[in-house]
């Protein structure tokens, strides 16, 4: 009697093993899955802040395309991008303090103002040959460069 006592409950601590080992693999699991889920969702996010960014610039660009109506200025140290006719109304691409601001203006430009869209941390912008070189640096060391045909420069 004694012997059948001992194998029931020997079989008994196999089974809790086995279901608590089956638990700590279970959780592992969990965990490196939501690990990897996070990484994923994280590196999406960039590349869409980076696509974003690119497609604002492009858009903005080809949706103000004439003659002389895209330039690059220096303005008290920061390079801004003026798009449209500064007499009328322009719209004007910068960073300042950290954030990519566009301001859609007729009276003028002010460092600050305007919407922030994103946060950055440079920029930079040459128009060479009929082709608009834009390039955006954010915290994380990612340079974005966006290079723009001026069609009506042409």
């Amino acid at each position: 009697m004694m012997k059948r006592s001992y194998h029931h409950s020997m079989a008994g601590v196999f089974v809790f093993l086995l279901l608590g080992v089956f638990a700590v693999f279970g959780t592992l699991l969990v965990l490196l899955g939501t690990n990897a889920y996070r990484a994923t969702i994280d590196r999406t996010a960039s590349h869409s802040d980076t696509r974003i960014v690119e497609t604002f610039v492009r858009h903005a660009v080809r949706g103000e395309d004439a003659e002389n109506n895209v330039s690059v200025v220096d303005y008290d140290g920061e390079t801004v991008l003026v798009i449209g006719d500064p007499a009328d109304y322009a719209s004007y691409i910068y960073v300042y303090d950290g954030w990519l601001y566009e301001l859609y203006s007729d009276d003028g430009f002010e460092l600050g103002a305007g919407e922030q869209l994103c946060e950055a941390s440079g920029f930079g912008a040459v128009v060479d040959d009929h082709i608009l070189r834009v390039m955006i640096s954010t915290d994380d060391g990612a340079i974005s460069v966006v290079n723009t045909a001026l069609y009506c420069s042409q």
